[in-house]
C-alpha cells in the first residue's frame, strides 16, 4: 500500500487514541485502506524517524504476571552452597608403630610409607599403621597421616594451589 497523508494522520490519531495494533488495523481497513499488522508496525516507526509526534505506549503489567515473575525468579535463584565436609577415613584402633615396622614383617593393612631408619634385613622401616580408603573408595597404600602428605588431591576433582 502507499502510504498518504490522510492514511497517516489516521494511524497517528487512531494509535494516539489507544487502540491495539489489532484495531488500528480494522479501523483503517474500514476506512478503506489494505494494510496488514506489520505494514502499520514499519509505518509507525518510520514515522517515529521522520519526527512525527507519536507517543510510545507503556506495556500493561498484569499483577498476576507479576507474581509469576516473582515465583520464577525464587525458583532460578540457586540453592546456598553446602560447606565442604573433610572425609572421614575409618582406622581401626591398632598398636601405635612410632618406631615402624620392618618392611618385611609389615601385615597387608600396614601404611607402606618408607622411613628413615632402617630395619634388621637393611630394608627401610615403614610405617605399618592402618591403611584408609583413598577418595574414589579404593584402598590406599597409606595411613591417615602419610595419604594426605603423599596423595594428590586430584582424586576429588580438586587440585593443590
Amino acid at each position: 500500500m502507499d502510504w498518504t497523508d490522510d492514511a497517516d494522520r489516521l494511524l497517528v490519531s487512531l494509535w494516539q487514541a489507544g487502540g491495539t495494533l489489532n484495531s488500528v488495523r480494522d479501523d483503517m481497513l474500514e476506512a478503506g485502506y489494505n494494510v496488514t499488522r506489520n505494514s502499520i508496525v514499519g509505518r509507525k516507526n518510520r514515522l517515529k524517524l521522520m519526527g512525527v509526534d507519536i507517543q510510545v505506549r507503556p506495556r500493561a503489567v498484569r499483577p498476576r504476571r507479576i507474581a509469576q515473575m516473582q515465583q520464577q525468579r525464587q525458583q532460578r535463584a540457586l540453592p546456598p552452597t553446602p560447606q565442604p565436609t573433610l572425609l572421614a577415613f575409618p582406622v581401626a584402633p591398632v598398636a601405635d608403630h612410632d618406631d615402624g615396622v620392618d618392611y618385611l614383617e609389615n601385615g597387608p593393612d600396614g601404611c607402606k610409607a618408607l622411613l628413615e631408619k632402617r630395619g634388621s634385613y637393611g630394608l627401610p622401616m615403614c610405617c605399618g599403621k592402618q591403611r584408609v580408603y583413598d577418595f574414589d573408595g579404593s584402598r590406599s597404600s597409606y595411613c591417615s597421616l602419610h595419604h594426605r602428605l603423599y596423595r594428590t588431591n586430584t582424586q576429588a576433582g580438586r587440585r593443590w594451589a
